[in-house]
């Protein structure tokens, strides 16, 4: 039984390809650095690593897939959606670069990834999985074009759906 389990986990569709994949955290707050500092650093980090011979791609994420850390579940706003009584909409949310999918061989299912163009100070912008934009908008290609709102934070529109991945369990 215990055999069994372990190659069914082995062989889990984790939504993304961890092969040839290497992770490392870097954080530039414990060196004093604040906000504008920080993304430039991360830029450059960023700029290096894909410049580097021999990698195929490079990305930056708050959170990594399946690191065993409880991703902190954010409360969500979904234009036009009346939440029931007592529904609270609290979901999973990560801070990406672009290249996050193309790094991680997660599927596109409808719309576009994050561009260069998607910056701080371009109009707010947000990918969803397709169980949001099933639950939600019916489809994935629906879902493109509508709003959603993370915490008390500005109005983003969906510009892509990606594909269900595994964050921090093979059973969530």
């Amino acid at each position: 039984l215990m055999s069994r389990s372990l190659e069914a986990a082995r062989e889990a569709d984790l939504g993304y390809d961890p092969s040839l994949v290497s992770t490392t955290v870097v954080d530039v707050k414990q060196n004093g650095y604040d906000e504008v500092r920080g993304r430039a650093f991360y830029r450059r980090l960023l700029d290096s690593v894909r410049a580097t011979a021999g990698i195929e791609s490079a990305t930056l994420a708050e959170f990594e897939p399946m690191a065993f850390l409880d991703t902190p579940a954010r409360r969500v706003e979904i234009a036009g959606y009346q939440t029931r009584a007592g529904e609270e909409l609290a979901f999973l949310f990560n801070v990406i670069a672009p290249d996050y999918f193309r790094t991680l061989r997660i599927g596109l299912v409808a719309g576009r990834g994050f561009e260069d163009r998607d910056h701080d100070t371009a109009m707010p912008v947000v990918i969803v999985n397709r169980t949001l934009a099933e639950r939600f908008w019916g489809g994935a290609s629906d879902a493109v074009g509508k709003r959603l709102r993370v915490a008390d934070g500005d109005w983003r529109t969906v510009v892509g759906v990606v594909g269900d991945v595994k964050q921090y369990g093979l059973d969530k």
